[in-house]
């Protein structure tokens, strides 16, 4: 015969049918105490993070107005001074990589390369992915100041990381477009290295891109002084036969012809120092980081 048990015992005992809405009352009021405790830490860490949010923006905000102070100095000594002072207060900030790029537009501008070398080298490695807009006109600086010291190489290479990181064509202060200018960069360098097949697709690059400016008119005259070029051969590939006199068929040239002050802008070895008049000129940015 089944033991009776008291009515009393039954009451206390916990229900084995309770809801979870019941279950989670029953459980908070079990555990009230160690509930407070960690909402209120929850409470204190959000407040720290909001405190330590609204900190960094402020000193962003500081940064930016000293920045655009600096750039409002028209002494070009006194102006680099100030932006070194942002350099050193707001270290690795947005504010100190545009007080960098800057300082190296000043350089640039009074012939210091020297000074703006190291900076734009720093600045290529440094800039943060918000920031990828400067990068073209940093490697553009960076493959003009190799070209003027002839680091062809290295020229060669900074063009071409130019070209890479360049997305939306912003347009250079001469008018021409910035990047049929690196594609015309490009073709220097290689020509200067010997590279002709290379520089006439860059010079072809540019024709793609304008048809009727100073650049193209420069591209044209570089490939009509180039000529036919064959492509290089692949590593153990034979050279192609010549074909019989009887077999060649001469080709109609419809390269149009530029105007004679393009022809006569060109003259000259192509080994000479290149003209800088069509580069980027100086170049600020605003708090964004963004070109002017």
């Amino acid at each position: 015969m089944p033991k009776k048990v008291p009515i009393k015992k039954l009451l206390r005992t916990n229900d084995a049918f309770l809801t979870t809405s019941e279950k989670i009352y029953s459980y908070f009021l079990t555990n009230t105490k160690t509930i407070i405790i960690a909402l209120s830490a929850l409470i204190v860490v959000f407040i720290a993070i909001l405190l330590v949010l609204h900190f960094r923006q402020a000193r962003i905000d500081k940064a930016e107005a000293a920045f655009n102070r600096a750039l409002a100095i028209t002494d070009q000594t006194e102006a680099v001074a100030k932006l070194n002072e942002i350099r050193k207060s707001y270290s690795g900030s947005p504010a100190d990589r545009q007080a960098a790029f800057a300082m190296a537009q000043i350089f640039l501008k009074n012939k210091q390369t020297d000074k703006a070398l190291p900076l734009l080298e720093e600045l290529a490695i440094e800039l943060r992915p918000a920031e990828e807009s400067l990068k073209p006109l940093i490697w553009v600086s960076l493959a003009g100041l190799y070209e003027d010291q002839n680091q062809l190489d290295k020229a060669a290479q900074a063009y071409k990381k130019a070209l890479a990181a360049i997305k939306a064509g912003p347009e250079a202060p001469s008018g021409v477009p910035f990047k049929a200018y690196i594609h015309f960069s490009i073709g220097r360098v290689a020509l200067a290295l010997g590279k002709r097949f290379e520089a006439a697709e860059a010079f072809k690059e540019v024709l793609a891109l304008e048809s009727d400016s100073q650049i193209s008119w420069e591209a044209q005259l570089k490939l009509a002084q180039l000529g036919p070029i064959e492509p290089p051969l692949a590593p153990g590939a034979a050279p192609n036969k010549a074909a019989s006199p009887s077999e060649q068929t001469p080709k109609a040239q419809t390269s149009s012809n530029p105007p004679p002050s393009a022809i006569e802008t060109d003259k000259g070895d192509d080994s000479q120092a290149h003209d800088h008049s069509a580069a980027p000129a100086a170049v600020t940015v605003d708090q964004g980081g963004e070109k002017k």
